[in-house]
């Protein structure tokens, strides 16, 4: 069984992006499983209509109790062919998201008859905060391999490198080693350089670049993929070509980053950026 970690700015399309991974996966054949580790709990929306899947804390709380034959329960088979299970989070402001995902990924653990099912195990993971529970996918000993989902935003770039942070802190007792960025809503070449010298400088490379498209934007709004509506060849190949190139990743691809200091993200962001439009004032 092969996991793969995916992290990313919220909002930056990490879900997007590892639901036509796991449909590209699915239809190779393979055993697919996709967690979502995000208290939004939307992950699975991709693959499965709103209101079909039933979160982990969702059903502990409803029967007081939780445990692998339960967790085993909450999975259900998307339209795609994908198998969806989702952590959930509580309330805002009432108690910890990320101690819901730490609680998932012991049952799982403690409970291996479900991982045995699957040849894939995606992990759909909010990826500003990699502190307590949200960290857990990265402190698990079993391999895992990681992939960032970057746009050239500063914001994105950012969160990424902290992710990238988190996980040389915990290389030494887990088994998360970093294996590529994604460059998501790409504009142009500038920013494509943009992302390429971040990967570099990490000590990895860009297994691709998905370009901005409002098609991916009107997808998600009818709960559907790319990959589904073959509507849009240049975004399906982009999705691909990723694929293809995680699958023929080499031992040597999966890394412990090497972080930038936060001063030299900034200046990698915006010394990469066309500054030549001047500020106009308002009024």
């Amino acid at each position: 069984m092969r996991r793969i970690v995916v992290l990313g700015k919220g909002g930056i399309g990490k879900s997007t992006v590892i639901a036509n991974l796991a449909i590209l996966s699915h239809r190779t054949g393979l055993r697919t499983l996709q967690i979502g580790c995000d208290p939004k709990h939307d992950s699975y929306l991709k693959h499965a209509d709103e209101g079909s899947v039933e979160t982990v804390i969702a059903r502990f709380a409803r029967l007081g109790r939780m445990n692998g034959p339960e967790l085993e329960r909450l999975i259900v088979t998307g339209r795609t062919g994908v198998d969806v299970l989702e952590a959930g989070g509580p309330e805002p402001g009432q108690g910890c998201a990320g101690r819901v995902i730490s609680v998932t990924l012991d049952l799982l653990n403690d409970y291996e008859k479900i991982y045995e099912r699957y040849d894939h195990v995606f992990f759909d993971v909010l990826g500003d905060v990699v502190c307590g529970g949200f960290a857990a996918p990265l402190r698990e000993r079993e391999p895992s391999d990681v992939l960032l989902v970057v746009s050239a935003e500063y914001m994105a770039v950012y969160a990424a490198n902290n992710i990238a942070r988190g996980i040389r802190n915990v290389s030494h007792i887990g088994g998360a080693r970093l294996c590529g960025i994604i460059a998501n809503r790409v504009h142009d070449d500038r920013e494509v350089a943009i992302l390429e010298t971040f990967a570099g400088q990490l000590g990895t490379r860009v297994l691709g670049v998905v370009p901005y498209s409002r098609e991916v934007a009107r997808a998600d709004a009818y709960g559907r993929t790319i990959t589904e509506e073959a509507n849009d060849p240049k975004l399906q190949a982009a999705y691909a070509a990723v694929y293809q190139r995680l699958m023929t990743l080499q031992p040597e691809d999966r890394i412990v980053p090497t972080p930038l200091e936060d001063a030299a993200v900034r200046k990698l962001v915006f010394d990469g950026q066309d500054w030549s439009e001047p500020l106009r004032s308002v009024g």
